[in-house]
């Protein structure tokens, strides 16, 4: 997947920092990257907090704003879940010569 890549990439790329520049460059290196997570962390909880989100609700409150909107199913909604059919196994013995019967 392109996480995956992403991991080797960083990997690759930390290891050309290491034998070109040393391990002071290579802290430096993942110095920036935890920069910009907190930037983009912070960035995240300034957007959540600016808009109306259900990711810092209470349940109660997503309850009445989905009983509001109709946009999510309420809890007593039952879900069915998705069952394959079962399958005729036919196993091969003496007592039916082989043949399958349902």
């Amino acid at each position: 997947s392109g996480l995956n890549v992403g991991y080797a990439v960083v990997n690759l790329i930390a290891g050309e920092v290491i034998d070109n520049y040393g391990y002071f460059a290579q802290e430096v290196f993942f110095l920036c990257f935890l920069a910009i997570g907190i930037l983009l962390l912070v960035l995240l909880i300034f957007h959540l907090a600016s808009t109306e989100n259900l990711v810092n609700i209470s349940g109660q409150k997503r309850r009445n704003k989905a009983s509001a909107t109709n946009d999510f199913q309420n809890e007593s909604t039952i879900v069915e879940v998705w069952k394959p059919e079962q399958q005729n196994v036919c196993e091969k013995s003496e007592d039916n010569g082989g043949s399958c019967t349902d």
